[in-house]
């Protein structure tokens, strides 16, 4: 009897590990499946990061910001010498208008290679 029992205990323990094998198999498949998962999260995380530095990139403030104070400085060249060419213009409706065509037109080209420079580089 003591054959059978050994034998009985060694089938029991062989079932027993074979059920701890299938668990552990199942715990190991659920896993693959959600590493999977968050992978494929992860790619399409990195993917919109990337769709979202390139339209950062192509937004002008931002262009402002990296460009140094060259590109802050055509920016504000662009303003200053728009305004002044604009009172300019408005100082050609009074007496002696002409004397504020020429300071209109330099100023106007400036403000004009200004903003050329600003949205181009």
């Amino acid at each position: 009897m003591s054959a059978q029992q050994n034998a009985a205990s060694r089938m029991e323990l062989e079932a027993e590990n074979e059920k701890r094998m299938q668990v552990a198999q199942e715990s190991m498949e659920n896993m693959l499946k959600k590493v999977n998962q968050e992978t494929l999260e992860v790619e399409k995380a990195v993917r919109d990061l990337k769709a979202a530095q390139e339209e950062l990139g192509q937004d002008p403030l931002y262009k402002l910001k990296s460009g140094g104070i060259v590109k802050q400085a055509s920016l504000v060249g662009t303003a200053l010498f728009s305004v002044r060419a604009v009172t300019e213009l408005a100082g050609m409706a009074g007496p002696n208008g002409e004397a504020h065509t020429l300071p209109a037109l330099i100023q106007g080209v400036i403000a004009l290679v200004c903003a050329a420079y600003f949205f181009l580089f």
